[in-house]
Protein backbone atom coordinates (compact mmCIF):
# COMPACT_ATOMS: atom_id res chain seq x y z
CA UNK A 1 0.00 0.00 0.00
CA UNK A 2 1.22 3.16 -0.83
CA UNK A 3 1.92 5.31 1.68
CA UNK A 4 -0.73 8.12 2.24
CA UNK A 5 1.66 10.61 4.10
CA UNK A 6 1.30 14.46 3.17
CA UNK A 7 4.53 15.81 4.88
CA UNK A 8 3.68 19.06 6.84
CA UNK A 9 6.63 21.41 5.27
CA UNK A 10 7.66 23.65 7.87
CA UNK A 11 9.27 27.23 6.28
CA UNK A 12 12.88 27.36 6.29
CA UNK A 13 13.55 30.16 7.70
CA UNK A 14 10.86 33.55 8.65
CA UNK A 15 11.74 36.44 7.45
CA UNK A 16 14.39 38.75 9.16
CA UNK A 17 11.42 41.05 10.75
CA UNK A 18 9.57 38.13 12.19
CA UNK A 19 11.68 37.20 15.58
CA UNK A 20 11.83 40.85 16.12
CA UNK A 21 8.39 41.60 15.69
CA UNK A 22 7.49 38.41 17.50
CA UNK A 23 9.49 40.34 20.51
CA UNK A 24 7.95 43.32 19.98
CA UNK A 25 4.46 42.12 20.51
CA UNK A 26 5.36 40.23 23.42
CA UNK A 27 2.97 41.30 26.40
CA UNK A 28 6.65 42.39 28.56
CA UNK A 29 7.94 44.38 25.43
CA UNK A 30 4.98 46.28 24.84
CA UNK A 31 4.54 47.67 28.57
CA UNK A 32 8.20 48.23 28.20
CA UNK A 33 7.68 49.97 24.99
CA UNK A 34 3.92 51.68 25.84
CA UNK A 35 5.01 55.47 26.62
CA UNK A 36 3.24 56.97 29.61
CA UNK A 37 -0.31 58.69 28.12
CA UNK A 38 -2.51 60.93 30.04
CA UNK A 39 -5.53 59.36 31.58
CA UNK A 40 -8.09 61.05 29.16
CA UNK A 41 -6.46 59.51 26.22
CA UNK A 42 -8.77 56.90 24.43
CA UNK A 43 -6.52 53.73 24.35
CA UNK A 44 -6.38 52.13 20.61
CA UNK A 45 -8.17 49.01 20.00
CA UNK A 46 -6.48 45.88 20.03
CA UNK A 47 -8.91 44.94 17.13
CA UNK A 48 -5.93 42.98 14.55
CA UNK A 49 -4.23 39.84 14.75
CA UNK A 50 -0.62 38.59 14.31
CA UNK A 51 -0.57 35.10 13.96
CA UNK A 52 0.85 32.06 12.84
CA UNK A 53 -1.16 30.36 9.84
CA UNK A 54 -0.33 28.79 6.94
CA UNK A 55 0.54 29.24 3.31
CA UNK A 56 -0.77 26.81 0.79
CA UNK A 57 0.94 24.86 -2.07
CA UNK A 58 0.41 22.14 -4.75
CA UNK A 59 3.33 20.01 -5.72
CA UNK A 60 4.00 20.50 -9.81
CA UNK A 61 6.24 18.14 -11.18
CA UNK A 62 9.30 18.52 -8.86
CA UNK A 63 7.89 22.43 -7.97
CA UNK A 64 6.06 23.46 -5.36
CA UNK A 65 3.42 26.72 -6.26
CA UNK A 66 1.75 28.27 -4.37
CA UNK A 67 -2.62 28.30 -4.01
CA UNK A 68 -3.99 31.43 -4.66
CA UNK A 69 -7.21 30.18 -3.28
CA UNK A 70 -9.64 27.55 -3.69
CA UNK A 71 -12.50 27.48 -5.86
CA UNK A 72 -15.51 24.42 -6.17
CA UNK A 73 -12.68 21.47 -6.65
CA UNK A 74 -9.61 23.35 -8.08
CA UNK A 75 -7.12 25.59 -7.18
CA UNK A 76 -5.82 28.46 -8.35
CA UNK A 77 -2.16 28.59 -8.92
CA UNK A 78 -0.25 31.72 -8.40
CA UNK A 79 1.81 31.22 -11.64
CA UNK A 80 2.47 34.10 -14.05
CA UNK A 81 -0.50 33.86 -15.53
CA UNK A 82 -2.95 32.22 -13.26
CA UNK A 83 -4.23 29.00 -13.39
CA UNK A 84 -6.46 26.10 -12.09
CA UNK A 85 -5.65 22.67 -11.11
CA UNK A 86 -8.08 19.96 -9.73
CA UNK A 87 -6.89 18.62 -6.35
CA UNK A 88 -8.06 15.74 -6.75
CA UNK A 89 -5.15 15.30 -9.45
CA UNK A 90 -2.69 16.50 -7.21
CA UNK A 91 -0.52 14.65 -4.37
CA UNK A 92 -2.30 16.87 -2.25
CA UNK A 93 -2.20 19.99 -0.29
CA UNK A 94 0.98 21.15 0.93
CA UNK A 95 1.60 23.47 4.07
CA UNK A 96 4.25 25.83 4.57
CA UNK A 97 4.07 27.73 8.41
CA UNK A 98 3.50 31.49 7.62
CA UNK A 99 3.20 34.50 10.00
CA UNK A 100 0.70 36.34 9.37
CA UNK A 101 -1.19 39.48 10.06
CA UNK A 102 -5.04 39.96 9.80
CA UNK A 103 -7.93 43.03 11.06
CA UNK A 104 -10.12 39.99 11.29
CA UNK A 105 -11.36 36.95 13.24
CA UNK A 106 -13.14 34.07 13.65
CA UNK A 107 -13.90 31.93 16.67
CA UNK A 108 -13.97 27.92 16.53
CA UNK A 109 -16.19 25.95 19.23
CA UNK A 110 -16.09 22.25 20.53
CA UNK A 111 -13.78 21.10 18.22
CA UNK A 112 -14.19 16.92 17.63
CA UNK A 113 -12.30 14.87 15.59
CA UNK A 114 -13.15 11.53 15.50
CA UNK A 115 -12.90 8.02 13.07
CA UNK A 116 -15.71 7.12 11.25
CA UNK A 117 -16.58 5.22 7.98
CA UNK A 118 -16.62 5.44 4.19
CA UNK A 119 -19.84 5.00 2.79
CA UNK A 120 -19.13 2.01 1.23
CA UNK A 121 -17.73 0.47 4.24
CA UNK A 122 -19.94 2.01 6.75
CA UNK A 123 -21.33 -1.36 8.94
CA UNK A 124 -24.69 0.11 9.25
CA UNK A 125 -24.99 1.31 5.41
CA UNK A 126 -24.11 -2.04 4.61
CA UNK A 127 -27.01 -3.38 6.92
CA UNK A 128 -29.70 -1.19 6.08
CA UNK A 129 -28.36 -1.80 2.48
CA UNK A 130 -28.88 -5.74 2.97
CA UNK A 131 -32.60 -5.56 4.82
CA UNK A 132 -34.15 -2.69 1.99
CA UNK A 133 -32.96 -5.91 -0.52
CA UNK A 134 -35.04 -8.16 2.18
CA UNK A 135 -37.88 -5.77 2.47
CA UNK A 136 -38.04 -4.95 -1.70
CA UNK A 137 -38.15 -8.97 -1.95
CA UNK A 138 -41.43 -9.32 0.46
CA UNK A 139 -42.98 -6.67 -0.35
CA UNK A 140 -42.66 -8.50 -4.28
CA UNK A 141 -43.66 -11.53 -2.38
CA UNK A 142 -46.76 -9.90 -1.37
CA UNK A 143 -47.67 -8.18 -4.09
CA UNK A 144 -47.78 -11.59 -6.18
CA UNK A 145 -49.57 -13.50 -3.55
CA UNK A 146 -52.34 -10.95 -3.39
CA UNK A 147 -52.70 -11.05 -7.09
CA UNK A 148 -52.95 -14.61 -7.01
CA UNK A 149 -55.25 -14.14 -4.29
CA UNK A 150 -57.67 -12.05 -6.12
CA UNK A 151 -57.44 -14.67 -8.94
CA UNK A 152 -58.23 -17.70 -7.18
CA UNK A 153 -61.34 -15.70 -4.95
CA UNK A 154 -63.28 -14.86 -8.70
CA UNK A 155 -62.35 -18.33 -9.76
CA UNK A 156 -63.95 -20.23 -6.72
CA UNK A 157 -66.52 -17.43 -6.86
CA UNK A 158 -67.83 -18.69 -10.46
CA UNK A 159 -67.15 -22.15 -9.10
CA UNK A 160 -69.71 -21.82 -6.06
CA UNK A 161 -72.24 -20.40 -8.89
CA UNK A 162 -72.10 -23.21 -11.04
CA UNK A 163 -71.88 -25.92 -7.91
CA UNK A 164 -75.72 -24.57 -6.84
CA UNK A 165 -76.88 -23.74 -10.47
CA UNK A 166 -75.03 -26.03 -12.67
CA UNK A 167 -77.46 -27.89 -15.03
CA UNK A 168 -76.74 -31.03 -14.40
CA UNK A 169 -76.05 -32.86 -10.89
CA UNK A 170 -72.22 -34.07 -12.73
CA UNK A 171 -71.41 -30.12 -13.82
CA UNK A 172 -72.64 -29.46 -10.03
CA UNK A 173 -70.98 -32.01 -8.73
CA UNK A 174 -67.34 -31.23 -10.48
CA UNK A 175 -67.70 -27.78 -9.99
CA UNK A 176 -67.78 -28.02 -6.02
CA UNK A 177 -65.25 -30.32 -5.88
CA UNK A 178 -63.19 -27.53 -8.28
CA UNK A 179 -64.30 -24.83 -5.31
CA UNK A 180 -63.14 -27.29 -2.63
CA UNK A 181 -59.76 -27.04 -4.60
CA UNK A 182 -59.61 -23.26 -4.71
CA UNK A 183 -60.45 -22.74 -1.20
CA UNK A 184 -57.41 -25.12 -0.49
CA UNK A 185 -54.91 -22.88 -2.12
CA UNK A 186 -57.08 -19.79 -1.40
CA UNK A 187 -56.08 -21.02 2.80
CA UNK A 188 -52.63 -21.37 1.99
CA UNK A 189 -51.43 -18.47 0.13
CA UNK A 190 -53.86 -16.16 2.65
CA UNK A 191 -51.29 -17.98 5.11
CA UNK A 192 -48.43 -17.44 3.71
CA UNK A 193 -49.47 -13.58 3.44
CA UNK A 194 -49.94 -13.29 6.56
CA UNK A 195 -46.02 -15.00 7.23
CA UNK A 196 -44.75 -11.98 4.32
CA UNK A 197 -46.87 -9.58 6.39
CA UNK A 198 -45.84 -10.59 10.09
CA UNK A 199 -42.12 -10.50 8.66
CA UNK A 200 -42.48 -7.51 7.43
CA UNK A 201 -43.91 -5.54 10.73
CA UNK A 202 -41.83 -6.75 12.71
CA UNK A 203 -38.61 -5.61 14.85
CA UNK A 204 -36.04 -7.40 12.65
CA UNK A 205 -35.32 -4.74 10.30
CA UNK A 206 -34.56 -2.19 12.91
CA UNK A 207 -30.87 -0.82 12.21
CA UNK A 208 -28.59 -0.15 16.07
CA UNK A 209 -27.37 3.28 14.96
CA UNK A 210 -24.54 3.25 17.71
CA UNK A 211 -21.14 1.19 17.15
CA UNK A 212 -18.48 0.67 19.35
CA UNK A 213 -15.64 3.73 18.82
CA UNK A 214 -12.82 1.58 19.98
CA UNK A 215 -13.35 -1.34 16.85
CA UNK A 216 -14.40 -1.58 13.11
CA UNK A 217 -12.02 -0.99 10.36
CA UNK A 218 -12.69 2.91 10.52
CA UNK A 219 -11.79 4.30 6.81
CA UNK A 220 -12.59 7.72 7.18
CA UNK A 221 -12.35 10.77 9.51
CA UNK A 222 -15.18 13.01 11.22
CA UNK A 223 -14.24 16.57 11.56
CA UNK A 224 -17.34 18.91 13.83
CA UNK A 225 -17.20 22.33 15.08
CA UNK A 226 -19.22 25.56 15.83
CA UNK A 227 -18.15 28.63 13.16
CA UNK A 228 -18.81 31.96 13.56
CA UNK A 229 -17.36 35.48 13.39
CA UNK A 230 -18.09 39.16 14.45
CA UNK A 231 -17.35 40.53 10.91
CA UNK A 232 -19.45 38.76 7.96
CA UNK A 233 -17.49 36.95 5.68
CA UNK A 234 -19.27 35.83 1.93
CA UNK A 235 -17.41 32.83 0.86
CA UNK A 236 -14.95 31.07 3.16
CA UNK A 237 -13.33 27.60 3.24
CA UNK A 238 -11.85 25.54 5.52
CA UNK A 239 -8.18 23.69 5.49
CA UNK A 240 -7.77 20.73 7.96
CA UNK A 241 -4.86 19.12 8.23
CA UNK A 242 -4.59 15.91 10.59
CA UNK A 243 -1.77 13.56 11.68
CA UNK A 244 -2.23 9.84 12.35
CA UNK A 245 -0.87 6.98 13.76
CA UNK A 246 -1.12 3.88 11.30
CA UNK A 247 1.14 0.91 12.74
CA UNK A 248 3.17 3.05 14.29
CA UNK A 249 4.08 5.72 11.69
CA UNK A 250 2.95 9.14 11.75
CA UNK A 251 1.35 10.89 9.21
CA UNK A 252 0.01 13.95 7.98
CA UNK A 253 -3.64 14.50 5.44
CA UNK A 254 -5.16 17.15 4.15
CA UNK A 255 -8.19 18.37 2.84
CA UNK A 256 -10.73 21.41 2.30
CA UNK A 257 -14.11 22.11 2.55
CA UNK A 258 -16.37 24.95 1.48
CA UNK A 259 -18.37 26.47 4.24
CA UNK A 260 -19.91 29.45 2.34
CA UNK A 261 -20.71 32.80 4.67
CA UNK A 262 -19.80 32.95 8.53
CA UNK A 263 -21.37 35.76 10.73
CA UNK A 264 -21.91 36.46 14.31
CA UNK A 265 -24.39 33.25 14.62
CA UNK A 266 -22.27 29.83 15.48
CA UNK A 267 -23.16 27.34 12.76
CA UNK A 268 -22.49 23.92 13.06
CA UNK A 269 -19.74 22.53 10.10
CA UNK A 270 -19.72 19.04 9.90
CA UNK A 271 -16.38 17.51 7.25
CA UNK A 272 -16.08 14.13 5.81
CA UNK A 273 -13.31 13.13 4.98
CA UNK A 274 -12.39 9.40 2.93
CA UNK A 275 -9.28 7.10 2.31
CA UNK A 276 -7.66 7.02 5.50
CA UNK A 277 -5.89 2.74 6.26
CA UNK A 278 -8.32 0.84 8.36
CA UNK A 279 -6.89 0.90 11.94
CA UNK A 280 -5.44 4.23 11.72
CA UNK A 281 -5.54 6.41 15.44
CA UNK A 282 -6.19 10.08 15.11
CA UNK A 283 -2.74 12.47 17.17
CA UNK A 284 -3.84 15.66 15.95
CA UNK A 285 -6.17 18.01 14.43
CA UNK A 286 -5.63 21.81 13.03
CA UNK A 287 -8.43 23.54 10.79
CA UNK A 288 -7.54 27.42 8.71
CA UNK A 289 -9.52 29.28 7.84
CA UNK A 290 -9.49 30.75 4.13
CA UNK A 291 -11.83 33.54 2.59
CA UNK A 292 -10.75 34.36 -1.31
CA UNK A 293 -7.50 33.02 -0.60
CA UNK A 294 -6.77 35.05 2.63
CA UNK A 295 -6.40 33.31 5.97
CA UNK A 296 -8.31 34.59 8.71
CA UNK A 297 -7.13 33.59 11.94
CA UNK A 298 -9.01 31.59 14.71
CA UNK A 299 -9.07 31.58 18.34
CA UNK A 300 -7.14 28.12 18.10
CA UNK A 301 -4.70 29.18 15.61
CA UNK A 302 -0.81 29.46 16.49
CA UNK A 303 0.90 32.37 18.58
CA UNK A 304 -2.05 34.49 18.39
CA UNK A 305 -1.55 38.16 19.16
CA UNK A 306 -3.75 41.54 19.18
CA UNK A 307 -2.38 44.17 17.76
CA UNK A 308 -3.59 47.76 17.10
CA UNK A 309 -4.19 48.86 13.50
CA UNK A 310 -0.74 50.51 13.67
CA UNK A 311 1.25 48.01 15.06
CA UNK A 312 -0.66 45.68 12.53
CA UNK A 313 0.47 48.09 9.74
CA UNK A 314 4.02 48.62 10.54
CA UNK A 315 4.12 44.75 10.72
CA UNK A 316 3.39 44.66 7.26
CA UNK A 317 5.58 47.40 6.64
CA UNK A 318 8.45 46.35 7.87
CA UNK A 319 8.10 42.65 6.76
CA UNK A 320 7.85 44.03 3.11
CA UNK A 321 10.93 46.27 3.30
CA UNK A 322 12.69 43.33 5.29
CA UNK A 323 12.12 41.42 1.74
CA UNK A 324 13.31 43.92 -0.05
CA UNK A 325 15.67 45.63 1.05
CA UNK A 326 17.43 46.77 -2.21
CA UNK A 327 14.88 46.14 -4.05
CA UNK A 328 12.24 48.92 -6.35
CA UNK A 329 8.65 47.22 -6.11
CA UNK A 330 5.45 49.58 -6.62
CA UNK A 331 2.83 50.40 -4.16
CA UNK A 332 0.32 47.42 -3.23
CA UNK A 333 -2.86 46.97 -1.41
CA UNK A 334 -2.85 45.23 1.82
CA UNK A 335 -5.67 42.40 0.99
CA UNK A 336 -5.28 40.96 4.60
CA UNK A 337 -6.89 44.41 5.59
CA UNK A 338 -9.41 44.21 3.27
CA UNK A 339 -12.52 46.29 3.97
CA UNK A 340 -15.60 44.39 5.29
CA UNK A 341 -17.85 45.45 2.56
CA UNK A 342 -15.25 43.09 0.13
CA UNK A 343 -15.50 40.31 2.37
CA UNK A 344 -19.41 40.52 2.77
CA UNK A 345 -19.53 40.32 -0.69
CA UNK A 346 -21.07 37.85 -2.84
CA UNK A 347 -21.04 39.15 -6.28
CA UNK A 348 -17.23 40.49 -6.78
CA UNK A 349 -17.96 42.34 -10.28
CA UNK A 350 -19.70 44.89 -8.69
CA UNK A 351 -16.00 45.77 -7.57
CA UNK A 352 -14.77 45.63 -11.14
CA UNK A 353 -13.92 48.97 -11.68
CA UNK A 354 -10.06 49.92 -11.85
CA UNK A 355 -9.43 53.40 -10.07
CA UNK A 356 -5.40 55.65 -9.90
CA UNK A 357 -5.14 56.52 -6.58
CA UNK A 358 -1.87 59.14 -5.22
CA UNK A 359 0.01 57.93 -2.35
CA UNK A 360 2.74 59.22 -0.09
CA UNK A 361 6.01 57.51 1.16
CA UNK A 362 3.79 55.60 3.96
CA UNK A 363 1.19 54.45 1.66
CA UNK A 364 -1.56 56.69 3.04
CA UNK A 365 -3.89 57.64 0.63
CA UNK A 366 -3.88 61.32 -0.74
CA UNK A 367 -6.28 61.89 -3.37
CA UNK A 368 -8.76 59.61 -6.20
CA UNK A 369 -8.13 60.39 -9.65
CA UNK A 370 -10.98 60.14 -11.57
CA UNK A 371 -10.54 61.66 -14.63
CA UNK A 372 -13.45 62.29 -16.77
CA UNK A 373 -14.78 59.05 -15.06
CA UNK A 374 -17.75 59.10 -12.32
CA UNK A 375 -16.34 56.30 -9.56
CA UNK A 376 -19.17 54.82 -8.59
CA UNK A 377 -20.19 55.04 -4.49
CA UNK A 378 -19.79 51.77 -3.82
CA UNK A 379 -15.71 51.66 -5.07
CA UNK A 380 -14.92 55.20 -3.99
CA UNK A 381 -15.98 53.57 -0.07
CA UNK A 382 -13.85 50.77 -0.79
CA UNK A 383 -10.90 52.26 -1.89
CA UNK A 384 -10.72 55.31 1.12
CA UNK A 385 -11.05 52.37 2.90
CA UNK A 386 -8.20 49.90 1.93
CA UNK A 387 -4.85 50.01 3.56
CA UNK A 388 -1.81 50.47 1.06
CA UNK A 389 1.59 49.50 1.27
CA UNK A 390 3.71 52.51 -0.09
CA UNK A 391 6.08 52.05 -3.65
CA UNK A 392 9.64 50.88 -2.42
CA UNK A 393 12.39 52.29 -4.06
CA UNK A 394 16.22 51.07 -3.70
CA UNK A 395 14.26 49.31 -0.63
CA UNK A 396 13.27 53.01 0.82
CA UNK A 397 9.63 53.70 0.97
CA UNK A 398 8.75 56.51 -1.38
CA UNK A 399 5.15 58.68 -2.85
CA UNK A 400 3.85 57.03 -5.89
CA UNK A 401 0.83 56.61 -7.94
CA UNK A 402 -0.94 53.32 -8.35
CA UNK A 403 -3.51 52.15 -10.23
CA UNK A 404 -5.91 49.29 -8.43
CA UNK A 405 -9.04 47.13 -8.98
CA UNK A 406 -10.83 46.38 -6.01
CA UNK A 407 -12.01 42.87 -7.96
CA UNK A 408 -8.27 42.25 -7.17
CA UNK A 409 -8.77 41.08 -3.77
CA UNK A 410 -11.21 38.52 -5.05
CA UNK A 411 -9.03 36.39 -6.96
CA UNK A 412 -10.52 36.23 -9.67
Amino acid sequence: MKSLSRPFVFRAAFSVIVPLIAAWVSPLSLSAATPKTIESQNTPARDHHLFVGVDLFLRQNNEMVAVRKIEGDDALLDLPTPTSFPIKKSRGLQMKLATKVSDTAAEIEDLKSKRSYSPANDPIMRQMTDQMSVQMALADQADMNEASQRQLSQQAAVAASTAQNGETAQIRAEAAATESQLNEQLNEISNDLDQVQSLMDSDIFDVDPYYDDEDGDFDAITISFKLSSPTPIANAYVVALVRINHKDSLHDMSFYEHVGQVDAKPRKVSINHFGFPPGFEIQDTKVFLFSYGEEIPTNLSDKHYELTAAEAREFVNLDRQGLNRRASVPAKPAWEFAPAALRSSKNPKDFNYPVTVELDETGKLLAIKSGNQIVPDRVRAVVQETTFLPALENGKPTASTLTVNPIDFFKE
